[in-house]
């Protein structure tokens, strides 16, 4: 007879570990553009000559949207998969959410800082202060949404 813990396991295999994490990866960075977007809504709202050049700030937007989704999508495969491919699935489930917090704030920045080392190595890190905390963002969402999904299938079978 299967124990319950080696069958809720097997619900969880490599491809439904790599849905779920691309869902926290679109999870993320829908945050991330939820957050720019309140900024440039805010900035659009308090000031009056910029209204009417509402066309080029929404085209101006979708093109960032894209270039920030593209480094989270590479940030995403070089540290994201790896590392959701080696946590084990019981630490997932047993961690508490304060520390999946702390773990998913961590990945962020170091998905972030290769990216940052390639662009920006021969100008330092000065003009880099709004997209690490975009990385904390989208890291933090993302992986706390893998997270909930993958304890969310772990739930214990009911007899």
């Amino acid at each position: 007879m299967p124990n319950a813990q080696s069958e809720s396991a097997r619900r969880v295999g490599w491809g439904r570990r790599l849905s779920y994490a691309f869902i926290g990866l679109v999870a993320g960075n829908a945050a991330m553009d939820a957050y720019l977007l309140t900024g440039y809504v805010r900035t659009f709202i308090l000031s009056p000559a910029l209204r009417s050049r509402i066309g080029d700030i929404l085209i101006g937007t979708f093109w960032l949207f894209l270039l920030y989704g593209t480094f989270s999508l590479i940030a995403w495969l070089i540290v994201g998969l790896p590392f959701v491919f080696l946590l084990p699935l019981r630490a997932v489930r047993r961690l508490p959410w304060a520390v999946i917090l702390l773990i998913s704030g961590a990945l962020g920045p170091a998905a972030f800082l290769p990216i940052m080392l390639l662009l920006f190595r021969n100008q330092g890190f000065r003009h880099t202060g709004t997209l690490w905390l975009l990385s904390v963002i989208a890291s933090v969402v993302g992986f706390s949404t893998y997270a909930w999904l993958v304890r969310r299938r772990l739930r214990p079978l009911t007899p």
